[in-house]
């Protein structure tokens, strides 16, 4: 009967956990598309692609570091900073080459594509 318990109770944390993962996961991208629209809409002109990334990755950082179940400590926040240069240059690269400049949905298929390669995502 005990150990029926406990695998209840792993049951049930690990479905906590993969929810807590799932929602802080769609909640970073629903900020990446907000920050793109707005990067999009402060700064149209040619040559800005900088500023726009600085601001995008300024705008997820703030989020992270304001997310009530999220503290990062030096090195989680180190390779947060990475991951999000990766995306943020992932989803440059392919707007020059592939769709011209249209930011979100280059985000958008980023996020499909990191999604189906991470287990705990659905």
């Amino acid at each position: 009967m005990k150990n029926l318990a406990v695998a209840v109770l792993i049951g049930f944390i690990r479905n906590l956990l993969e929810s807590a993962a799932q929602n802080l996961w769609e909640g970073l991208w629903e900020e990446i598309f907000k920050a793109v629209v707005e990067a999009e809409i402060k700064w149209k002109d040619e040559g800005m692609g900088d500023k726009k990334k600085e601001f995008v990755k300024d705008w997820i950082i703030d989020f992270l570091e304001n997310h009530p179940s999220l503290d990062l400590g030096w090195i989680q926040q180190r390779l947060v900073n990475i991951f999000i240069n990766q995306v943020i240059d992932a989803i440059v690269d392919s707007l020059n080459e592939e769709l011209g400049h249209d930011w979100l949905k280059r985000a958008e298929e980023v996020e499909r594509n990191l999604s189906g390669r991470l287990f705990f995502i659905k």
